[in-house]
């Protein structure tokens, strides 16, 4: 791979890189413990829903067949139970 940044040497760019994902994972696991903090302690509560939730998801960006797993289980489910899809809306084009 060339190098995108020209004037920096692969090292320094490995250093900058770690850095960044040090960094963010600090971010994030300060975020989480305030929020398993917040529960604990009472101030966020668990909401229960009147039926079952299944949740569909993974830390992969996609291409990992979330979509088409989601549609064949609600197939399946289709004839015993009612189902309902909920999704943020990211760039899928399945309707």
């Amino acid at each position: 791979m060339s190098n995108p940044w020209g004037y920096f040497s692969k090292k320094t760019q490995k250093c900058y890189n770690v850095s960044v994902m040090k960094f963010t994972s600090l971010i994030y696991g300060a975020a989480t413990g305030i929020k398993r903090f917040l529960y604990a302690k009472g101030i966020r509560k668990k909401e229960l829903m009147p039926s079952f939730v299944i949740s569909v998801g993974n830390i992969s960006a996609g291409g990992t067949g979330k979509t088409a797993f989601v549609i064949d289980l609600c197939r399946m489910l289709a004839g015993k139970k009612r189902t309902a899809v909920v999704t943020r809306g990211y760039k899928g084009k399945t309707k």
